[in-house]
């Protein structure tokens, strides 16, 4: 069974991420209750929402889950866009996608970057829910 273009360049980009030595198994003290994990739930959105971006960042807080926001553009971080840190920059959001169990899309005026589309069609590979945030009090799930 042959892989999809995408999935290849999926795989090689996230082959960045994956240690090269096994991580060690770590024994968890038998006197400590650890919670089960909260969902985590990747946000995407341009820069020039930060605003918006923050308070779903808030609202999501407040349900109780693990919030992962955009990595900053290579403009934001004050580095020299080449083609090496675009790949990279593009690896960790895919990695961020993947660590999620959902997206919420945060588009005010609906405008979604080619970036944010192909996040978008990442995580739908991925089987993760996409849903937009509707401004109001919760998100619409599109799933």
């Amino acid at each position: 069974m042959t892989n999809s273009t995408e999935e290849r360049e999926d795989q090689a980009i996230t082959g960045l991420f994956e240690p090269s030595i096994p991580p060690v198994p770590h024994q968890q003290p038998s006197h400590l209750h650890i919670p089960p994990r909260p969902p985590i739930v990747a946000l995407l959105g341009d820069e020039n929402y930060a605003e918006a971006l923050r308070d779903a960042a808030k609202d999501r807080t407040l349900r109780h889950e693990l919030v992962l926001l955009p990595v900053p553009s290579a403009r934001s971080l004050g580095v020299d866009l080449t083609a090496e840190t675009d790949r990279e920059l593009l690896a960790l959001e895919m990695a961020r996608v993947a660590m999620a169990h959902y997206v919420l899309v945060i588009a005010p005026d609906g405008f979604v970057s080619p970036l944010q589309a192909a996040l978008i069609s990442h995580a739908s590979r991925l089987h993760r829910p996409v849903s937009w945030w509707d401004w109001s009090d919760r998100a619409v799930s599109l799933d």
